[in-house]
């Protein structure tokens, strides 16, 4: 990964794990010069497809944040070839003895820990290759791993809103959303959410927690992402996109529900579009999916000027009901013929629609 703070600039994922590479090459524990020359030119080969443009993309720093890069570097500066960092020259020593040693059983260095040992030469290979694939000078090592990346996900505070933001940002530019129009539905969700969460909180109240009103937003600010690549079926490959992307500041819990909201924002609501999403879970997500779609009819005509009218929006398990001003549906004919639709279309996952 190149990457500027928080937001990834550049971005690849290469089979060059230790495990795999000690099972294909070293796997009755030994170690033999044809065996590691043939090692790193497979490390290579995997490389070659990503070497030039990474090149090309440039870097201020180098850091290793996996646990071959830090036993590497540890059994570096065990032996007084390092200071704590990778260089060519630490991994040049430390190929050295593990020629030297010629097996796992007699390969004791200082340094390298019992269980780093059945993989540590796998881990050296890799590591060599991307060494030398990208002409690196130096690499850092970070305690920080994807343990606490993980954890960073998970958290999903106030604090990380940012990324999020920074991450829907990215995907509506790459993909040339309507953002305007995006942030109009977005504000009509929010409102009709906020009508209901607390009536549905009381019957779920396990299951509304914090990132609820995030996912809401993400989705509708995402919802049209799918436009860019056809026009016929773009909730379906709106949903494609989000569910493969990389999406910073989201678990994959909470990818699969923006997908799953953004796959049912339209046409038929069906339990299908909810498979992906824990059992749990899958009632408030269609609840969420209900207020998405309502938001995004009010905002059918793209209308920039057009007030959203101060509907009531009340809910009773899965009955909903929306009460309009006095008037407002015989001056607009065509929402309310839209929300006819939208009755037989919620009613596919068991939703009631009543307006007046």
């Amino acid at each position: 990964i190149i990457g500027d703070q928080f937001e990834p600039v550049q971005m690849e994922s290469v089979p060059l794990g230790c495990v795999r590479f000690t099972r294909d090459f070293f796997a009755d524990g030994r170690y033999r010069e044809s065996q590691l020359h043939r090692a790193e030119q497979r490390a290579e080969l995997e490389l070659l497809s990503y070497q030039s443009s990474f090149r090309a993309m440039g870097w201020h720093r180098a850091l290793g944040s996996s646990g071959t890069a830090r036993s590497l570097a540890a059994v570096g500066a065990a032996n007084g070839w390092g200071d704590g960092s990778l260089t060519p020259t630490v991994l040049d020593k430390i190929r050295e003895a593990v020629l030297k040693a010629g097996s796992e059983k007699k390969l004791t260095l200082p340094g390298l820990s019992d269980d780093r040992r059945p993989v540590f030469v796998g881990g050296l290979v890799a590591m060599r290759a991307i060494f030398q694939a990208l002409e690196i000078e130096r690499m850092d090592i970070s305690d920080a791993a994807l343990r606490e990346g993980l954890i960073f996900d998970f958290l999903e505070r106030e604090r990380f809103d940012d990324i999020r933001n920074q991450t829907v940002k990215r995907l509506q530019t790459l993909f040339h959303v309507d953002q305007p129009h995006a942030d109009r539905v977005a504000q009509t969700a929010a409102m009709l959410w906020g009508q209901v969460a607390g009536q549905w909180q009381e019957a779920e109240e396990d299951q509304v927690h914090s990132p609820v009103s995030a996912w809401l937003d993400m989705a509708a600010r995402l919802h049209e992402l799918g436009l860019a690549i056809s026009h016929s079926g773009f909730h379906h490959h709106g949903a494609y996109v989000l569910r493969a992307a990389d999406m910073p500041g989201l678990t994959r819990e909470s990818q699969q529900v923006v997908a799953s909201l953004v796959h049912a924002h339209r046409r038929k609501f069906k339990p299908a579009r909810f498979e992906s999403i824990e059992p749990h879970m899958q009632v408030l997500v269609m609840r969420l999916a209900v207020i998405l779609r309502l938001a995004v009819l009010f905002h059918r005509d793209r209308n920039a000027q057009a007030a959203v009218p101060a509907v009531q929006l009340s809910a009773q398990g899965n009955k909903l009901q929306l009460s309009f001003p006095e008037h407002w549906l015989a001056q607009y004919p065509l929402t309310a013929a839209d929300l006819e639709r939208e009755q037989d279309y919620l009613s596919g996952c068991g939703f009631t629609l009543s307006f007046r």
